[in-house]
């Protein structure tokens, strides 16, 4: 019975019965300013001390309405008036980088959702494993990590951004596709 069956999956894999299906990418929508809930209040804290990350930074307030401060050159408003918080850093070693890590030492969350984006992290999940410890009273939601190449291809943030921002924000105020 065992050798019928074999011989049924070859004769079907050669005949074509079996199908190889390429693996799809996941659909991402092209986030924008004018498919966005704008009721949603957006909070982004970036630490940008050799101005890489400022591209990645760029593309969000080009994207959506936010509230953007550099933790380290403007007072940063409480987390009460936002309902998504977003925090951009340079990854050192897999951590956050120091002045990432003085400002979540007494920042508080209260509660509110946070996501991350960031470059130079080797392991991502590490990275965002120390970024998890770090937050203060924050439901930490997974983060975009980018790396060299591909901050070299604008159309490769784009796709990987739409697809952090579809999830982590849940943009759409009933888009068609």
């Amino acid at each position: 019975m065992k050798l019928l069956l074999q011989i049924w999956v070859i004769i079907c894999v050669s005949s074509g019965i079996f199908q190889m299906i390429p693996k799809q990418e996941p659909r991402h929508l092209e986030i924008t300013r004018t498919n966005i809930n704008h009721d949603k209040k957006i909070l982004v804290l970036y630490h940008d001390e050799i101005k890489r990350l400022h591209i990645l930074t760029e593309r969000i307030n080009q994207k959506m309405d936010i509230s953007l401060y550099d933790i380290d050159h403007a007072q940063v408003p409480d987390a009460d008036n936002f309902d998504l918080i977003l925090l951009g850093d340079i990854a050192h070693q897999d951590d956050t980088s120091e002045s990432m890590k003085q400002f979540l030492s007494w920042y508080d969350f209260k509660g509110k959702q946070v996501s991350s984006y960031y470059l130079d992290a080797m392991h991502q999940d590490v990275y965002e494993g120390h970024l998890k410890q770090q937050i203060h009273d924050g439901i930490y939601l997974h983060g975009l990590g980018i790396n060299d190449d591909e901050l070299e291809t604008m159309e490769e943030v784009n796709h990987l951004m739409n697809g952090w921002l579809t999830s982590t924000y849940s943009p759409v105020s009933q888009i068609k596709h």
